[in-house]
């Protein structure tokens, strides 16, 4: 395990995709363990691929970059036949596909890492 600047522990884990074994498991960056107590800031963006955090958000604004993400513990990503990543929640409920816009709760820590709150991820089509 490695600690982040912001004092979080930060765990990239090779997660399971708990549907009937549709996809391939991908890499996602989760948080060790569920936490009680989560910042109150919100982002939105495009759900894309990631090579830090397996899935990150970009923006919608012009000119922001790419935020990585600290997925909830338990929170999973699945590759579909057709190479899209799938992210699902900890009961492995499909929340968003990769090109899908996103909002979800949370804050930045200090290394520039978003520390998403469990169930404050959601698809937001139309933003």
């Amino acid at each position: 395990m490695t600690r982040g600047t912001t004092g979080r522990g930060v765990v990239l884990a090779l997660v399971i995709a708990v549907s009937a074994g549709c996809g391939t498991p991908v890499a996602l960056r989760t948080a060790p363990a569920a936490v009680d107590a989560c910042d109150q800031a919100l982002i939105g963006g495009v759900l894309v691929p990631s090579s830090q955090s397996g899935l990150a958000v970009q923006p919608t604004a012009r000119n922001q970059e790419m935020v990585e993400v600290l997925w909830p513990f338990g929170y999973s990503a699945v590759r579909d036949l057709e190479g899209a990543m799938t992210l699902r929640d900890a009961s492995g409920k499909e929340i968003a596909r990769e090109g899908e816009t996103i909002l979800m709760g949370g804050g930045l820590g200090a290394n520039g890492v978003w520390a998403a709150c469990a169930g404050t991820v959601e698809s937001a089509p139309g933003i």
